[in-house]
């Protein structure tokens, strides 16, 4: 059950970052040459997002390495 549940969370949290990322470049790609100023926010934007996402994939990933499974830091 809690691998289930960590394999949820996991499947929305990172779902929603790579849609976010997908969104914010593709907004950017339409406007590069127009609007130059948005695609910095954009990409300012992008990188946080991943950079936030993979801090947090890490934590988690770092809970399932500890104790060989990582089941007791996580019930």
């Amino acid at each position: 059950a809690v691998r289930n549940r960590l394999a949820r969370e996991l499947h929305d949290s990172v779902g929603h970052a790579l849609s976010a990322v997908t969104l914010q470049a593709g907004a950017a790609r339409r406007v590069l040459d127009s609007d130059p100023g948005f695609v910095r926010e954009a990409l300012t934007a992008i990188e946080e997002t991943t950079r936030r996402t993979v801090g947090e994939l890490d934590a988690v990933l770092g809970l399932l390495r500890q104790d060989g499974d990582g089941a007791d830091a996580l019930a």
